[in-house]
């Protein structure tokens, strides 16, 4: 007769179970990972958005941001957009504060693109509960818009 006897089928599948509980809870830690800098990469996208617009169309174009929500809007879309659930949205520098009153949202960031290219000039940082986090910078030369894991050494070009 061939075949495997039932003490070795348990002894698979004990195996397996335990391969299985193991990366899933590698699982967890990766897919939250992965959630912070795909917040960081919607709101840059966004951003550069903004920029391309401005020069595009000729005229001003805001991205306002608030960090109490973690989320953003442009003047074209009123609609808030939230980075995701459990991430937190911080000022390091800001370019230009949101007047209070100036539309029916929570005042917070304003970053403004113009059509010569330039912007505001901002620094974001967007991080979970375990403080993993990535830091965006708009620059207020260029309007260049930079992600970076928090922590990466500048490269001096």
């Amino acid at each position: 007769m061939r075949g495997f006897t039932l003490l070795e089928l348990l002894v698979v599948l004990v195996i397996a179970a335990g391969a299985v509980a193991i990366v899933g809870t590698r699982f967890d830690v990766w897919s939250r990972a992965v959630a912070v800098k795909a917040g960081t990469q919607r709101l840059a996208s966004a951003l550069r958005g903004a920029q391309g617009r401005a020069v595009l169309e000729g005229h001003p174009v805001e991205v306002h941001i608030d960090p109490a929500r973690a989320g953003y809007w442009t003047g074209a879309s009123p609609q808030v957009r939230l980075l995701g659930a459990g991430l937190r949205l911080e000022a390091l520098s800001v370019g230009e504060p949101a007047p209070d009153g100036a539309s029916d949202k929570p005042s917070g960031i304003v970053v403004r693109f113009f059509p010569s290219g330039d912007a505001s000039a901002v620094a974001l940082r967007v991080s979970d509960e375990r403080n993993r986090a990535y830091r965006l910078e708009v620059s207020g030369l260029t309007g260049q818009v930079r992600v970076r894991p928090e922590g990466a050494v500048e490269d001096a070009r």
